[in-house]
This record gives structure tokens, sequence and C-alpha cells, in this order.
């Protein structure tokens, strides 16, 4: 690639950069503004059936507006790992990307970093769900014969402490859940880096014949087939075969630096072939087989 074409993807990688952190803090402004307005418009309907209502409402709302952040940060992060690879191609392998700081900052046992953004997003989604217990709790317990905490002007017999249940209870569940999706994101970490380093590793011993014989190659689709997140079925094998067929037969080398008959891939082919079939960075991949990212 021409030095010209790798300025031009270096300035459009800036600009998607710019782009995603400028929603990331969009959506992290509104997020508490929003939370607090419905926090403050359910404790104006006394009935149970519309806090239920609003409660559920902003519970999926900040779900959905969690889930998509989960994604930006992942293209943020993809986007960094490539201007810094980009960087180092045009030479300047001390530039912003390339010599960007590690998150050096500790209060205690707690690194200062942008995954701590996580808490607002807990703190919004245990409001929204101390709401829907709230008046869930109201809403079912007259029907199983337990008395409530009165409203103002009410009176009853040994009433059920409902808010403080509630606010125990939405907190708990959402730490819990939190927990629960940082160590799934762990096991997954570590699945997908271990199936790339072997992806590499199979490939590099395998010459590229033609036809090939898929015998060969199903140690390698297996390991691609987890990198591409596929269950494990005839028709994903079936895709997954057709798909490196097509890619083997990239002669012109339109899609990867694929090498000549009967040689093995370099890692960096390799890695690009790996890439086109489980649609994960090649760059990644080859940082993860090298030993480069752990």
């Amino acid at each position: 690639m021409s030095s010209e074409n790798l300025k031009a993807e270096y300035q459009e990688v800036g600009s998607n950069f710019r782009l995603l952190t400028d929603i990331r803090f969009k959506l992290l402004g509104f997020l508490p503004i929003g939370t607090g307005a419905g926090v403050a418009l359910a404790e104006g309907w006394s009935e149970p059936p519309q806090a239920v209502l609003i409660g559920l409402f902003g519970l999926v709302v900040t779900c959905a507006i969690a889930f998509y952040s989960k994604r930006n940060d992942q293209l943020y992060n993809a986007l960094v790992a490539r201007a810094a690879d980009l960087e180092r191609h045009l030479g300047l392998k001390d530039g912003a990307y390339a010599q960007r700081p590690r998150s050096w900052l500790r209060i205690g046992r707690h690194e200062i970093n942008h995954g701590k953004i996580w808490w607002i997003y807990g703190a919004s989604l245990a409001a929204w769900l101390f709401i829907l217990l709230h008046g869930a709790l109201r809403l079912l317990a007259p029907h199983l014969g337990i008395p409530v905490a009165p409203m103002p002007g009410q009176a009853a017999d040994a009433p059920l402490p409902v808010g403080p249940i509630a606010v125990v209870a939405a907190i708990a569940i959402v730490v819990l859940a939190m927990l629960l999706v940082v160590k799934m994101e762990r096991d997954q970490q570590k699945a997908l880096r271990a199936a790339a380093r072997r992806a590499v590793e199979i490939l590099e011993t395998i010459p590229l014949s033609r036809p090939p014989d898929l015998s060969y190659w199903r140690p390698f689709l297996a390991q691609t087939r987890i990198l591409a997140g596929k269950a494990d079925t005839k028709e994903n094998r079936a895709k997954l075969e057709k798909a490196l067929l097509a890619y083997l037969d990239d002669t012109d080398c339109f899609y990867w630096d694929r090498p000549t008959d009967r040689a093995c891939c370099e890692p960096r082919a390799a890695a690009q072939l790996t890439g086109l079939l489980s649609d994960m960075p090649s760059r990644w991949i080859q940082d993860i087989a090298s030993g480069r990212r752990g």
C-alpha cells in the first residue's frame, strides 16, 4: 500500500476514533439525566402498575444502551490498534497511538481506566430495577396476603418493608450480573486467543496444494469456527469450507497475500486468511500468535 493510501486511511481512522469518543460521552451524559428524570417521574405515580411499566421501560432502554456502548468499546479499541499499526508503517513509531500510555493510576487496588465508566451503567440499571421491583412488590403483596408499607395517609399493621427489600435486591442483582458479564468476557477472550494461536500454528504447516484436500484443513477450520463464534453444525462447517475454497482460489492476492502453490503460509498470511474466515482483525490474530499480545 502506498504512503498516500496509508495517510488517507490514518486520517479516516482518526476521524472514526473521534466520532466513537463523542458518542461515548454523549451516552454517558444522557444516561444519568434520563435515569434521574425516570426516578422522579416514578415517585409521582402512586399506582404500582405504572411504576412497574416505567421501571421496565427504563431497564430495557439502559440495557440496550449498555450493549451498544460495549460494542462501541470494541470498535474503539480496534481503531486505536489500527491507528498504531498505520503509524508504524508510516515511520511514526513514537506516534500518539503507537505509544499510547497504559492506565498507570491506581487508587488502592483499583486501576483507573475507561472500563470504570461501567459504574455509571450499573448505577442506572440498579435505579431502574429498584423502581421495577418496588412496584412489583407493592402489586403482588396484597394478592399474597402480605401487608405492605403504607403510602402517605394510609395505615397498615406489620407492613412489609418494600423499599429496603427492593434496594437490596436491585443492587445485588446488578452486582451479580456485572460480575457474571466480566467472567464471561474473560473466558471468551481466553478462548479466542487460544483459537487464534492454534489456527495460525496449524495453517503454517499446511501446503497450499490445488485442489486442496479438506481433510488437512478441518483442524484449522475448527479453530476459525471458534474465532467466528459459530456453533459446530454441519451447515456452519459447510459455509466455512466453501469460504476457504474461495479464498484459496485467490491467486491474484486480492483478499490476502496468498503464497505460491504448495508453499506454506508465513505468519502474516496465515493471520490474514484466519481473519477473513472468522471476521476478526488479522493484525490482532498475528499479535496473539506471535506472542506480542498475551
